[in-house]
C-alpha cells in the first residue's frame, strides 16, 4: 500500500511538471501583426523556434514539395530556392551549401523546420519577444525613406529661417531635430516679452530634441533680429555663418540620416537702411 502511494504521488508530479512546461512552451506567432493559429503547437529546440512546414508555404507564400524518399522539403519563393534534409543541418540554398543550428525534423507527424532560418532567407525581419514568448515576422518591405526639403528664408521679421518645406509628407513614425554645430545656440537665452515690454524678460530655447515635423509645422529654427545672449556669449556680426545639422529619423525601421546646412546672417534691417 505504502509503495502503491508513493507511485500516484510521483505519478501526479510527473504529470503537474509535464503541464507546467507545456503551458510554458506556448509559443504566439504574429505575421504583420495577425496571430498565427497551427496545427501544430510551434515549440523552442536548442534556442530556436521549429514551426510546421505548412506555416511556411501557407503564410510565407511559397511553394513547398516533400520528397519522401530522400525525406527532403523543397521551399521555393520567386528566385529563391531552399533545400532541408530531416535530420540534418545542412541547407543548400540556390547554388551555395550552408550549416544550420538545428536540423529538421519530424513531430506527430508534421514536419517541422527553423522559423528565424527560413524567414529571414526569404526576406522577412524576424523579431522575438522572450518576456512573452512571442516571434513577429514582417513581411512587408519598408517605405522608402522620405527626403526632406530644406528650405533657408530670408525674410523682414527674422534674419532667417530654417524650415522643413515637405513636412506635410511625413507621418507620425518620423522624427526631426536641429543642431548648431559651430555657435551655442542648441540651448541659449533669448530677449523675450515681459513686464515692461520686449527684452525685459529672458526665456531659453533648446534645440537638439526629437519632435514630430507636425508639431514643427515645418519651422525648424528662427533667428530673430536683434537676437543676443542674455551673458553675451556671442555677437552678431554680418556675412556669419551658422553651421547646422537636421536629423530625420524613422522610427518604424530605426533609420537616421543627417543634413548639413549653412545659413548666413546678413543683418538685413542695416541692409535696409543702407548701412
Amino acid at each position: 500500500m505504502k509503495k502503491l502511494s508513493i507511485f500516484i504521488v510521483l505519478s501526479l508530479l510527473t504529470l503537474t511538471i509535464a503541464s507546467v512546461s507545456f503551458a510554458t512552451n506556448d509559443i504566439t506567432v504574429l505575421v504583420n501583426g495577425e496571430k498565427v493559429e497551427f496545427d501544430r503547437q510551434p515549440y523552442i529546440k536548442d534556442g530556436r523556434t521549429m514551426v510546421p512546414i505548412r506555416f511556411i508555404s501557407e503564410r510565407m507564400g511559397c511553394e513547398v514539395i516533400w520528397q519522401g524518399l530522400s525525406q527532403s522539403v523543397f521551399i521555393r519563393k520567386g528566385e529563391t530556392l531552399i533545400i532541408l534534409q530531416i535530420g540534418s543541418t545542412k541547407v543548400f540554398l540556390n547554388d551555395e551549401t550552408m550549416e544550420i543550428d538545428v536540423a529538421p525534423e519530424i513531430q506527430i507527424d508534421r514536419t517541422m523546420v527553423p522559423l528565424r532560418f527560413i524567414s529571414e532567407t526569404l526576406g522577412a525581419n524576424v523579431g522575438w519577444n522572450g518576456s512573452t514568448r512571442t516571434v513577429t515576422i514582417n513581411t512587408e518591405q519598408p517605405p522608402d525613406f522620405i527626403e526632406p526639403d530644406i528650405a533657408i528664408i530670408y525674410g523682414k521679421d527674422f534674419e532667417f529661417q530654417i524650415r522643413l518645406e515637405n513636412w506635410t509628407k511625413y507621418t507620425s513614425d518620423y522624427e526631426v531635430k536641429i543642431e548648431f554645430t559651430n555657435y551655442p545656440m542648441n540651448e541659449a537665452d533669448i530677449p523675450a516679452f515681459g513686464p515692461d515690454g520686449f527684452g525685459s524678460a529672458w526665456s531659453t530655447i533648446k534645440l537638439n530634441n526629437w519632435r514630430t515635423p507636425g508639431q514643427t509645422l515645418g519651422n525648424l529654427y528662427r533667428l530673430m533680429k536683434y537676437y543676443t545672449t542674455k551673458d553675451n556669449m556671442f555677437e552678431l556680426e554680418k556675412g556669419m555663418e551658422f553651421e547646422f545639422v537636421v536629423s530625420i529619423r524613422n522610427n518604424q525601421t530605426g533609420e537616421q540620416r543627417d543634413y548639413e546646412g549653412i545659413a548666413v546672417y546678413k543683418d538685413l534691417l542695416k541692409d535696409l537702411r543702407g548701412e
